[in-house]
């Protein structure tokens, strides 16, 4: 069997709460995408239009919403599609925290369930402020709380240089 590298055209910036510097970091990578010459799209999971804003003037162009209270699994895969469409990669950037949905029992329209139903490998950003060796463990319980995390790199944000 080949070791052959699968082409990864979708991802989702995840966070371990609201505030956590999702919207910056993604902001930054679109920049930085875009600085590299990747053709970039951009879309925000959740009811949001502020974070699409933010987005299209990172990138001059059009985010959209991919609400999985609103649509169901085979339209939010239709419209990512769709916006993505002769671009490199998508980068969608997921809702309060990664399992947050409708309430304390339910994931239901959270980041992770966009991610699951879009099969986009998630990346995690942590406040990293005021931590150590506590965010291995935050990571831990990100990853390890579902079987499908999908949760496949961390970026800690807010770390000072020691």
């Amino acid at each position: 069997m080949r070791n052959e590298k699968k082409k990864i055209d979708r991802v989702l910036i995840a966070g371990t709460n609201s505030g956590c510097g999702k919207t910056t970091v993604t902001l930054a990578v679109l920049a930085a995408l875009k600085k590299r010459g990747v053709s970039v799209a951009s879309a925000k999971s959740g009811p949001d239009y502020i974070d699409p804003m933010f987005h299209r003037s990172a990138l001059g162009v059009s985010s959209t919403n991919l609400d999985p209270f609103f649509f169901d699994e085979n339209t939010l895969r239709f419209l990512l599609a769709k916006h993505g469409a002769g671009k490199e990669l998508t980068v969608i950037e997921g809702v309060m925290g990664y399992y947050d949905g409708f309430s304390m029992a339910s994931e239901r329209a959270s980041s992770h369930e966009v991610a699951h139903a879009l099969k986009a490998p998630a990346v995690l950003v942590i406040n990293g402020h005021g931590m150590a060796l506590s965010a291995a463990a935050v990571v831990h319980g990100f990853m390890s709380l579902r079987k499908d995390s999908g949760v496949c790199g961390v970026i800690l944000n807010q770390i000072s240089p020691m």
